[in-house]
C-alpha cells in the first residue's frame, strides 16, 4: 500500500511540475538579456558613427576657414598659396570625409559632398591659372554650400541620437514590462506558495502537524506542497508513537544525567593538584543539589584530634542516613544525608562514598609526601652542614686547644695578656658557633613519619616524655585536614623547641600543650609551672626563643611569651591556617 501511494505521489509530482517555474523565469530572463544586448549594440554603433560625424563637422568647418584664407592669399598674392591648396585637399579628402560615402550615410549628404568636390576642382583651376577675381566671386557660393553641408551633418547626427534614445527607451520599457510580469509571476506562483510553506514549517516546528498546504499549483512548488502534506501526516504518526516513549525515558535520563554530573564534578575536584577542605565542600554542595537530597554532612575522622565536619543544604528534623567512608578496610570518616522518600539512587551514594574516601586518603598521602620532601631536604642540608661546617669548627676547636697549650708551655699568661685575651675570645666564639650548629643540625634532623598532625604530635610528646620526669599533658582540638604540610612541620618544631626549653630550663613538674581552633584561627600554647624567667633579660648562649620567633614568622603568626620569675611560663603562637605563604 505504501509503495502504491508513493508511486501515485511520484506521478502527481511529475504532472504538477509540467509547467516549470525555472523554465518560465529562465525564458523571461533570456528575453531580457537579448533586449539588453540589442540596446547596447545599437547604442555602441550610434556612438561610433556619431564620432565620425563630429569629426566631419569639424573638418567641414575648417574648410570654410581655408576657403577664406585662399581668398586672402589671392588678394595679397602670397607665395604659399600652393601649400594652402594642398592643406585644403587634405581636409577635403580626409578619412572622416571619405567615410561619408558608406552605405549608412543618407544620399543627400553624399550628393552634397560630391558637389563640393566638383566645385572645388573648378575653384582649384581658377587658383592655378591665377584667375583670382573669378575665384573670389565663387568663394561665397562655395562657403554657402559647405554651410548647408555642415547643417545636414548636424541634423543627421541629431537624428541618429534621437533614434538611439527611442530604441533604448523602447528596449528599457520592454525590460521593465517583462520584469513586472516576472515579479507578478514569482509572487503568485512562487512567493505565495513559499510563504505558505514557511508558515506550515513553523507550525510543524512547534509540533503542530495539523497543517495542509494547497497542492493545486501546477509547478514544482505544488509538488513540494503535496510531498510536504504527506510528510506531515507521517511525522504526526511517528511523533505520537514516540512522544510516549520519550516522556517515559526523559525522567530517567534526567536523574541519570544529574547523578553523572555530580560524579563528574566530584572527580574534577579530586583531580586538583592540592586537595583542601574547599574541594570537599564543593563535592557535598554538588550532592545537595540532586533532587530528593535535602542536606549532606561530611565527617572526616581524626584519630587524636578534632574531626572535621562540612555541611551543605538545609538541615531538617528528619533522620540521617549514615554511610561509612572506608578504603582498604580503614575507616576515614562518614557521609550522612537527609533524603526524601522518593530518593532511590543508592548506587550514587555508594559511588560518592568511594570518591570521598579516595579523596581523604589522597589528601593524607599527599600531605605525607610533602612532609617527606621537606624532611628529606632538611636532612640533606644537615648532612652538608655536618660534613663541611661542623668538621671545620671541630678542627678549629682542636687547633685552638693546641694553641692554648703551646702558649702555656712558652710562659705564663701574664707575659702575653693581649694574646691570651684574643685566644680566649676565639675559643668562646668557636664554642658558641658550635652550639648554634648543633641546635641547627638537631632542628634539620627532626623527622616524624605520621602525616596526621594529631598522631605526629602524640609521637613527638611521647619521645619528649622519656627525657623528663615532668608530666606532659596535651589537649588537641585541631583538624589535621586544615593544616598544610609546611604549617604542620613548623608547628611541630615550635612545640618541640618550646617543650625542650621547659624541660631543660624550667625545672617544672607539669608541661601542658594546648592546640585550639576557632574556624580558621589556630592557637597553640605551651605552659609550664616551672621557675619562669624575666622576658626583658636576654641570656647569652641561649637561642631557643629566637628560633621560636623565626618559626612563627614562617607561619605569618604572632608569638607571645608570658613569664615571670617563679610564676611559670606560657609560650603562645596564633596564626591563620588559610595563609599558605611560607617564607622559608
Amino acid at each position: 500500500m505504501t509503495k502504491f501511494t508513493d508511486s501515485l505521489m511520484g506521478r502527481e509530482v511529475k504532472n504538477k511540475s509540467a509547467q516549470s517555474v525555472s523554465f518560465t523565469i529562465g525564458g523571461a530572463v533570456f528575453l531580457m538579456v537579448i533586449l539588453s544586448a540589442l540596446t547596447i549594440m545599437v547604442a555602441v554603433a550610434t556612438v561610433y558613427s556619431t564620432y565620425d560625424d563630429a569629426e566631419a563637422v569639424n573638418v567641414s568647418g575648417s574648410m570654410r576657414m581655408q576657403s577664406y584664407r585662399l581668398a586672402y592669399d589671392t588678394e595679397t598674392h602670397a607665395s604659399n598659396i600652393n601649400k594652402h591648396i594642398q592643406r585644403f585637399e587634405v581636409s577635403l579628402y580626409s578619412s572622416s570625409m571619405q567615410n561619408l560615402m558608406q552605405w549608412n550615410v543618407p544620399s543627400d549628404i553624399q550628393e552634397d559632398y560630391q558637389a563640393i568636390i566638383e566645385r572645388w576642382q573648378i575653384m582649384k583651376n581658377l587658383l592655378l591659372t591665377k584667375q583670382y577675381v573669378e575665384y573670389q566671386q565663387h568663394v561665397p557660393i562655395f562657403v554657402s554650400r559647405i554651410d548647408k553641408f555642415v547643417l545636414k551633418l548636424q541634423l543627421n547626427t541629431e537624428k541618429k541620437l534621437l533614434d538611439m534614445v527611442v530604441f533604448c527607451g523602447f528596449g528599457l520599457t520592454c525590460i521593465i514590462l517583462i520584469s513586472l510580469v516576472i515579479m507578478r509571476f514569482v509572487r503568485l506562483k512562487v512567493l505565495h506558495p513559499l510563504q505558505a510553506l514557511v508558515r506550515a514549517s513553523r507550525k510543524v516546528e512547534s509540533q503542530n502537524f495539523d497543517v495542509v498546504l494547497n497542492d493545486s499549483v501546477d509547478n514544482e512548488l505544488g509538488a513540494v506542497a503535496s510531498t510536504f502534506n504527506g510528510m506531515t501526516r507521517k511525522l504526526k504518526d511517528h511523533y505520537e508513537r514516540l512522544e510516549a516513549m520519550v516522556e517515559h525515558k526523559t525522567e530517567e535520563l534526567r536523574h541519570a544525567n544529574s547523578s553523572l554530573t555530580v560524579l563528574y564534578k566530584s572527580t574534577q575536584q579530586l583531580s586538583a593538584s592540592r586537595l583542601s577542605p574547599a574541594h570537599f565542600q564543593q563535592i557535598i554542595d554538588n550532592m545537595s543539589s540532586i533532587d530528593n537530597i535535602e542536606a549532606v554532612k561530611l565527617i572526616i575522622d581524626d584519630s587524636a584530634g578534632q574531626p572535621t565536619e562540612l555541611v551543605s543544604g538545609e538541615i531538617s528534623k528528619g533522620a540521617w542516613v549514615d554511610k561509612a567512608l572506608i578504603l582498604d578496610e580503614v575507616r576515614l570518616g562518614s557521609l550522612r544525608l537527609q533524603i526524601t522518600s522518593q530518593f532511590s539512587e543508592q548506587e550514587l551514594i555508594d559511588n560518592m562514598s568511594y570518591i570521598l574516601a579516595r579523596g581523604i586518603y589522597y589528601n593524607q598521602a599527599q600531605k605525607k609526601f610533602e612532609q617527606l620532601l621537606i624532611y628529606g631536604e632538611r636532612s640533606a642540608i644537615a648532612r652538608e652542614l655536618h660534613d663541611s661546617l661542623a668538621q671545620s669548627l671541630s678542627f678549629l676547636k682542636i687547633q685552638t686547644s693546641l694553641l692554648k697549650r703551646s702558649m702555656k708551655q712558652e710562659g705564663p699568661a701574664d707575659n702575653m695578656p693581649k694574646s691570651s685575651i684574643i685566644v680566649q675570645e676565639i675559643d668562646d666564639g668557636l664554642r658558641e658557633a658550635y652550639t648554634q650548629l648543633r641546635i641547627l643540625l638537631s632542628t634539620f634532623r627532626f623527622s616524624i613519619d605520621e602525616a596526621n598532625f594529631s598522631d605526629a604530635l602524640n609521637v613527638l610528646l611521647e619521645k619528649l616524655q622519656t627525657t623528663t620526669d615532668a608530666e606532659i599533658e596535651v589537649e588537641n582540638k585541631l583538624s589535621s585536614i586544615l593544616l598544610e604540610a609546611h604549617q604542620q612541620v613548623h608547628l611541630l618544631q615550635i612545640i618541640r623547641e618550646a617543650t625542650n626549653n621547659a624541660i631543660k630550663h624550667a625545672n617544672s613538674t607539669l608541661i601542658r600543650v594546648q592546640c585550639l581552633q576557632n574556624k580558621e584561627q589556630i592557637t597553640v600554647s605551651i605552659t609550664d609551672n616551672g621557675c619562669g624567667f624575666d622576658t626583658d633579660i636576654e641570656k647569652t648562649g641561649h637561642y631557643g626563643l629566637s628560633i621560636l620567633n623565626e618559626r612563627s614568622q614562617y607561619l605569618n603568626g604572632k608569638l607571645t611569651i608570658d613569664s615571670e620569675p617563679n610564676q611559670g611560663s606560657t609560650i603562645r603562637i596564633t596564626f591563620n591556617c588559610k595563609d599558605e605563604s611560607d617564607s622559608e
